[in-house]
């Protein structure tokens, strides 16, 4: 009689360590879901400021390509700032980046803006920017729809005169 006893107290002992187990283990769950939960929220929040981040940056680059289209087009601006506003701006609309970075010197080159930016004489530049600034205001039209299509035409071109040429030396 004595080990039934024994045997039911060790079932009831085992059964509340279960219980606390269990018990344990869904507090446990409990926190770490909360935990991740948080986390979720942290990540969430980081790329909406990263995103929205962006978008400021995005919208700057884009009124500085437009300041550059500008200034381009200025009579005031010099030959040279012309033809680097110039490269600035095709290189800024190509596709693909012709100079990797990783060239030491020539991997800079995409550069050019800050330089055709400092080439501007500051009068001319701080006109480009007003008129680009009333232009992303919307008080006159949007710039280069034309430019946009002259670009992808180059493109469209020059890829096809490369693939007739890989065609004609493959073949």
């Amino acid at each position: 009689m004595e080990q039934e006893v024994r045997t039911a107290h060790g079932d009831a002992t085992s059964e509340s360590a279960q219980t606390a187990i269990i018990a344990w283990a869904r507090r446990a769950y409990t926190h770490l879901s909360l935990l991740v939960c948080g986390a979720l929220a942290a990540v969430q929040a980081w790329q909406a400021w990263v995103v929205a981040l962006c978008a400021r940056q995005l919208q700057l680059v884009q009124r500085e390509v437009h300041v550059l289209t500008l200034v381009a087009r200025d009579a005031r601006t010099p030959w040279f700032a012309k033809l680097a506003a110039a490269l600035s701006v095709g290189y800024t609309f190509s596709p693909i980046q012709l100079i990797p970075n990783v060239i030491p010197v020539l991997g800079s080159l995409d550069d050019v803006v800050a330089l055709a930016l400092r080439l501007t004489p500051p009068d001319t530049l701080a006109a480009c920017r007003e008129r680009a600034g009333r232009v992303t205001q919307g008080n006159e039209g949007s710039p280069g729809r034309r430019a946009l299509l002259v670009g992808g035409a180059l493109w469209l071109v020059m890829a096809t005169i490369g693939a007739v040429l890989i065609a004609h030396f493959v073949s």
